[in-house]
């Protein structure tokens, strides 16, 4: 994407922009497909949504360096590779979230047979992504989004999203009303 923009003669920045939007697919749009075709189990199928979830993380990165894109001069590349950095602790930590730390919390949520606390847990994940994301820089939005990835992704997601479904429209306008 980036050299379509450069062979095309654009701004090196502007090229960068079409090469982001270009590397990027829609991971609900081929999730869905593959559930139709009862292909999400498969080998293929597991494959293809772990590049989809590589890509949403590379996502992180984009959002942070797009804004610093205008403008950019020599002297600002120390900026930007602090953004980078930054994003790759991100990117890092929510690896070790959804491996390890995620997975084991819940589980022992599980055993509790509470409907509150399990609630509370998957709360907590999303406002501590959250928070993670608002410390190194990056919005709430982001950091709440990527919990929720990581929520979706475990093995206990279907019992996260029945408990709460209730509250998704009222989290759902907090979302939008942040955005402005």
């Amino acid at each position: 994407g980036q050299g379509l923009g450069l062979l095309l003669g654009w701004h090196p920045h502007q090229a960068l922009v079409l090469g982001f939007v270009l590397a990027l697919s829609s991971t609900m749009v081929v999730v869905k497909l593959l559930s139709e075709r009862g292909e999400l189990h498969t080998q293929h199928g597991r494959v293809m949504v772990a590049m989809l979830l590589v890509q949403d993380l590379a996502a992180v990165f984009m959002v942070g360096l797009l804004p610093m894109l205008h403008g950019l001069e020599a002297r600002d590349y120390v900026d930007v590779s602090k953004t980078i950095g930054k994003g790759a602790i991100f990117v890092g930590w929510t690896v070790v979230m959804a491996r390890w730390i995620a997975p084991a919390l819940m589980a022992v949520v599980v055993k509790s047979y509470s409907k509150e606390i399990f609630v509370a847990m998957a709360a907590v994940l999303c406002f501590g992504g959250a928070a993670s994301s608002y410390l190194l820089g990056f919005s709430l939005a982001l950091g709440a989004f990527v919990a929720g990835l990581v929520i979706s992704e475990s093995r206990y997601s279907h019992e996260v999203l029945a408990n709460v479904t209730p509250m998704r429209d009222l989290f759902g306008l907090v979302f939008f009303v942040s955005l402005g």
